[in-house]
């Protein structure tokens, strides 16, 4: 009897096949997405629900075909929803990114709502997705040229609050509220913010250039140049380090400008 009952435990914890198709078809997808788009086709007309369109959608994010799955996605995430599958909530967040990179903000702030109404979900990654939705909240900014309405800050901010509350070492939460609160012209809290996050990421080049930017924001010259001259020590091939080189040569220019004037810069 209980030998037999123990069979049944360790068969009833062995993956079907389609899952095992499923994790195969997805390691297949980081690698050779055509190939993987094929192996979801296969699987659909095979009966693969939305096993299969969790393949297809991994393919399409793969290949950097982000409008499409996001969609495919959403899809997986309604149906997997529908059926009680624990990995809905993981769907809908993957659906927010995807639609994120899309360039479909108000698409990734629905998915990603529905993936912060999923249960259980632990403090590091329910902070994950409100970080994203934060994100998508502000994405306009500088993109179309319009500016982020006042609903869409406070919505971000309060997302960044719920983040910082929940996982307070979380350096990318500190950082994000920075950026936000500088762009907002609130930049006491500019201030406090990025000096926990630089006390969390103390060589993260990105928090150094906030920091810089904060500085110049508030007027504080000197120390916004030793901030972007720091970003180029820390990481001189990045992004970060080229902005920092722009921002520099434009600091340069100020300091020219203020010079002949007979002006002074702090």
């Amino acid at each position: 009897m209980f030998l037999t009952a123990l069979l049944l435990l360790q068969s009833a914890a062995l993956p079907s096949f389609q899952e095992v198709q499923l994790r195969d078809c997805i390691k297949l997808a980081r690698s050779d997405p055509n190939s993987a788009i094929v192996n979801a086709d296969i699987m659909t007309r095979a009966g693969g629900g939305y096993l299969a369109d969790i393949c297809q959608a991994e393919a399409h994010a793969s290949a950097r075909d982000y409008p499409k799955a996001a969609d495919i996605f959403a899809k997986a995430a309604a149906l997997a929803a529908s059926a009680k599958d624990d990995r809905a909530a993981n769907l809908w967040a993957q659906a927010g990114n995807a639609a994120i990179a899309a360039g479909q903000n108000a698409n990734a702030i629905t998915y990603l709502t529905k993936a912060l109404d999923g249960a259980g979900q632990p403090p590091q990654k329910r902070a994950e997705i409100l970080i994203d939705r934060a994100r998508a909240q502000v994405a306009s900014d500088g993109a179309d040229g319009n500016d982020v309405a006042e609903d869409d800050v406070a919505a971000a901010n309060a997302d960044l609050a719920e983040v910082r509350r929940i996982t307070p070492d979380n350096g990318l939460a500190w950082l994000l509220s920075a950026t936000l609160a500088r762009r907002s012209g609130d930049l006491a809290n500019a201030q406090n913010y990025i000096k926990t996050a630089a006390d969390l990421s103390p060589s993260d080049a990105a928090v150094a250039l906030e920091a810089g930017n904060i500085a110049a924001a508030a007027g504080a010259y000197r120390i916004a140049r030793e901030q972007w001259q720091q970003v180029i020590k820390i990481a001189p091939d990045s992004p970060q380090a080229q902005a920092a080189k722009i921002l520099l040569s434009e600091l340069d220019a100020i300091e020219a400008n203020a010079a002949d004037t007979g002006s002074e810069t702090r």
